[in-house]
């Protein structure tokens, strides 16, 4: 990829805050193609290195198409060593627009990310868990 959209910039900039924090060990932007079939490649908006060394995947979708959804179904059923997450960004609330009128501050500015692995599946809970560092009974 050459460039980012607005929201694949505005969550690089999450990812790159989260890099400073020690939340992450760190993240790259559109650098690994997955072959899925002849002549069809699904490629990640980015990579992120958890502090762990876990390689995971995400992808940023304001929306998503059915073209969109398989690639990433499929390719997560095909590379199990690694974990996919969708992120969508927040979806604007009443309250958030309060808080932002009251700030004086974009609604933008307020919002936070909703990030799950995708697809989703009855391992979910147990690798959010392991991320997070807990226990994997």
């Amino acid at each position: 990829k050459t460039g980012m959209n607005a929201l694949e910039t505005k969550y690089s900039k999450y990812l790159e805050q989260s890099r400073i924090d020690g939340k992450i060990h760190g993240w790259r932007f559109g650098s690994i193609k997955f072959r899925m079939a002849d002549k069809t490649w699904y490629l990640p908006d980015f990579q992120v290195m958890m502090n762990d060394g876990t390689i995971e995947f995400h992808e940023t979708k304001g929306f998503m198409l059915d073209k969109a959804n398989i690639k990433i179904k499929t390719t997560a059923s095909m590379y199990p060593e690694y974990i996919f997450r969708l992120v969508k960004e927040e979806k604007t609330t009443p309250e958030i627009k309060q808080k932002a009128k009251e700030l004086k501050v974009r609604v933008g500015e307020l919002k936070g990310w909703d990030i799950s692995v995708y697809p989703p599946h009855k391992d979910s809970y147990w690798i959010d868990e392991m991320i997070a560092g807990g226990k994997d009974e």
